[in-house]
């Protein structure tokens, strides 16, 4: 399983089919976001981490990954590179929001979300989801491409 997410979360350079954005959530709601603090534990990165665990969180209109805490320079790809990216997978849909490589806080919602494969925009997180998420920073021009500095799995219930 590790090895297989790690290669779907690596391997998003298939190319943009076009979803556009989806609409705004308002600011109101955003401080309702759950806050995912990373860390090694839930590393599913982590080649020394077996059966890391998955998040667990209430079905929300986004969250935010806190990694204020999180060593980003110990990452197999780290190559003085901060993030600039976290991918998320959906079912059959890819999305990716674009950050700030000196932030440390990502928020993930319609607002942030950019469709990279599949045709649905992002719209909220619901009941049943199985979310796999990569951040990393982008290894070529179209920035589809990921190297994956952590990566995990996020449990919607």
């Amino acid at each position: 399983m590790r090895n297989c997410l790690f290669f779907v979360v690596l391997c998003l350079a298939a190319g943009s089919w076009g979803c556009s954005k989806s609409s705004s959530v308002p600011d109101e709601h955003r401080g309702s976001y759950p806050v995912l603090l990373l860390d090694e534990e839930h590393s599913q990165a982590n080649p020394s981490i077996k059966d890391a665990p998955s998040y667990k969180i209430a079905p929300a209109d986004g969250l935010v990954l806190d990694a204020t805490q999180y060593d980003f320079s110990k990452a197999r790809y780290y190559k003085g590179r901060n993030p600039d990216a976290v991918q998320i997978v959906v079912g059959d849909q890819f999305y990716k929001v674009k950050c700030d490589a000196r932030e440390k806080k990502y928020t993930i919602d319609p607002t942030t979300t950019t469709c990279i494969r599949g045709n649905e925009p992002f719209s909220k997180f619901k009941p049943g989801d199985n979310v796999i998420v990569g951040i990393g920073y982008s290894g070529n021009a179209s920035n589809d491409e990921l190297f994956v500095m952590w990566a995990g799995v996020i449990d919607v219930r």
